[in-house]
């Protein structure tokens, strides 16, 4: 069990440790990173409780150093050797000599200062390293000789070094969001075009502290971290629960293959935001651990190998490519307090937005062409990109938006929109788009998707008040910007219904010579993220259904352009074989107009953007 900044606050932790433990769950010890004591006088009083043995831990807990001078008195017996500073609690100091507990830990190696390494009774080796990064050494702080103390005595630079199961720091590491997971998510704020948004304190306070995390850490843990290669690493003291996705320790095609490290920051103990404080795992000491080396669908490059990642290989129909991470597309919307009005809002984009739309012949069967070079800055020829010249804006039925705070800017980063599908299956047929060029949902960023997947919920709960259900599907084939198709289905329609008819067209599917072609679907576990069973690039066809059923299939050749749209026709269903190709369904600009200014309402009260 692993806890993050207990602050003093030991009463609150050793309870939920006691009902955890009450609930069968046997822990063998607390690890404690960030701060563990506090200098509050209510810190201090509760204290007292433990040294004099009025109150008892409840699970043996070691602890790191003080990063600040404000707690180093608690540490004043022990600070040469560490040692137990009360029942249960031990400081993991700069000596120790023997066994320290004889159901887990005892020491094999220490080292000066408030950094070592331990080895359990089982094997399990534990790497730790207290205080932040300084150049003055005192009580509180270490420097690079630490680090390569630290690194030394781990033997890392040794060819057969594997590395450690557990780093345990309180700082966190340099730049470990990057290639991953974002540290935060974005506060949601609603906005409305005809005023600027008022943006409650909490939420600036809440936006600058989580912003504050992607800057903040050690350059040399992040060296440390690198060069000890763990398979854990637990950091504190920045107050948010960050759960990385996991990372190589390898370069891909250039070294032998090794473990992955999870990087898990720990929010403060019994904090108000309700973040993660205490993480719970079971994990087999590296020498005996079997599929050491498996790499998890999500793992990413390391976060470390910045210099090595310009260009990373991608599978992109089953070739070889390289794709430039590097770069990243921004969207803004500008915002001027004397011109903020409905009719003067426009979005920008920076940088290039990707390859033109692809040819608009309805001679669907002929191969596209690839197009040699990006689209140029100034050329807006994408149906879909908002703000584009060929954009039908009076289709547009909501754009959403997240609001991000750096330092005191307030950023208005819009992501996604909804607008009403062109020659629809019904009236309230509707798309969910990219306000950026990303030609799938595969290939959304953070941000972006997490809009996609507030749309998503929106319409379910829209529909879902008039007793329907709808059905998400998307096609990422002869498509160059990501459409999720949402269609509404009559009341009564189950989700047993709806796949067995587009399994029934799947199974009667033929290529363009006529020739049978059926299409293999599989079902995708709950919670899959499309990202760990399909390369970015590759073409799929992807179908939601009501009870959360998702079907995928991944498109090899030749792939029907109307397959979503004639399983939705079939007469279980829609019932409107007259509707499977859109351009037949094309009705005059005024009744698009009024379909989307019903929808409107219709949608207001769900809408994302109407949030309080």
């Amino acid at each position: 069990l692993v806890c993050g900044d207990v602050r003093g606050k030991f009463d609150q932790v050793f309870g939920r440790v006691r009902k955890l433990q009450s609930k069968g769950n046997d822990f063998s010890m607390l690890l404690c990173v960030g701060d563990f004591f506090s200098d509050s006088v209510e810190a201090k009083s509760s204290w007292l409780e433990y040294l004099n043995g009025t109150k008892k831990c409840p699970i043996t807990t070691f602890i790191l150093g003080p990063n600040n001078e404000n707690v180093e008195s608690y540490f004043a017996d022990s600070a040469d050797c560490g040692g137990e500073l009360c029942e249960n609690i031990t400081y993991l100091g700069a000596v120790a000599t023997g066994p320290i507990c004889n159901v887990c830990l005892k020491y094999l190696t220490t080292i000066p200062g408030d950094k070592g390494i331990f080895t359990g009774t089982s094997g399990l080796k534990i790497a730790y390293l207290s205080g932040v990064e300084s150049n003055d050494p005192t009580n509180t702080s270490f420097n690079v000789d630490d680090i390569k103390v630290l690194s030394s005595q781990l033997g890392s630079d040794n060819a057969d070094y594997k590395g450690i199961d557990i780093l345990m720091t309180s700082s966190w590491p340099k730049g470990i969001h990057t290639y991953g997971n974002s540290p935060y998510l974005l506060t949601q704020l609603s906005m409305e075009f005809s005023s600027i948004p008022t943006i409650p304190s909490s939420h600036l306070l809440h936006n600058k502290s989580n912003e504050k995390c992607k800057s903040c850490g050690s350059e040399l843990l992040a060296q440390l971290a690198k060069t000890c290669k763990p398979r854990y690493h637990f950091a504190g003291m920045e107050g948010i629960n960050y759960e990385r996705l996991p990372y190589r320790n390898h370069t891909v095609l250039a070294e032998p293959s090794r473990h992955v490290t999870r990087f898990i920051a720990l929010g403060h103990a019994a904090n108000s935001e309700k973040q993660k404080y205490l993480y719970a795992f079971l994990m087999t000491p590296m020498p005996q651990a079997e599929d050491l080396n498996t790499q998890p669908p999500d793992t990413t490059q390391s976060p470390y190998d910045v210099d090595k990642a310009n260009k990373i290989p991608v599978l992109i129909s089953n070739n070889s490519a390289t794709a430039d991470v590097s770069v990243e597309y921004h969207l803004c919307f500008q915002l001027s307090c004397a011109h903020y009005l409905p009719t003067q809002y426009r979005w920008n984009m920076d940088m290039n937005r990707g390859q033109k739309r692809k040819s608009q012949n309805n001679n669907h069967n002929q191969p596209e062409r690839k197009h040699s070079r990006p689209r140029e800055s100034a050329d807006w020829s994408c149906w879909f990109c908002l703000g584009g010249e060929k954009v039908e804006k009076h289709l547009v039925a909501s754009v959403g938006d997240l609001v991000n705070v750096l330092n005191v800017n307030i950023y208005i980063t819009l992501c996604c929109y909804v607008a009403m599908a062109k020659g629809g299956l019904s009236p309230d047929h509707v798309l969910i788009l990219p306000i950026a060029h990303h030609s799938s949902s595969n290939d959304l960023p953070e941000d972006t998707m997490l809009e996609v997947t507030r749309y998503k919920d929106a319409l379910r709960s829209a529909f879902k008040h008039q007793e329907r259900d709808c059905v998400f599907f998307e096609r990422n084939y002869r498509t160059d910007h990501m459409q999720i198709q949402v269609v509404p289905l009559p009341k009564g329609v189950t989700s047993d219904t709806v796949k067995k008819s587009f399994i029934e067209l799947a199974a009667t599917n033929a290529d363009r010579h006529g020739n049978p072609s059926p299409l293999d679907f599989a079902q995708l576990p709950a919670r899959t993220d499309l990202k760990q069973v399909l390369g970015k690039g590759i073409p799929f066809f992807h179908v939601e259904l009501p009870d959360g059923t998702r079907l995928l299939h991944r498109i090899q050749r030749f792939f029907p352009l109307q397959f979503g749209r004639e399983a939705l026709c079939s007469a279980p269903l829609l019932n409107a074989p007259n509707r499977v190709d859109w351009r037949s369904c094309d009705i005059p600009r005024d009744q698009e107009s009024e379909h989307t200014k019903k929808f409107r309402e219709f949608f207001k009260k769900f809408d994302v953007t109407m949030a309080d």
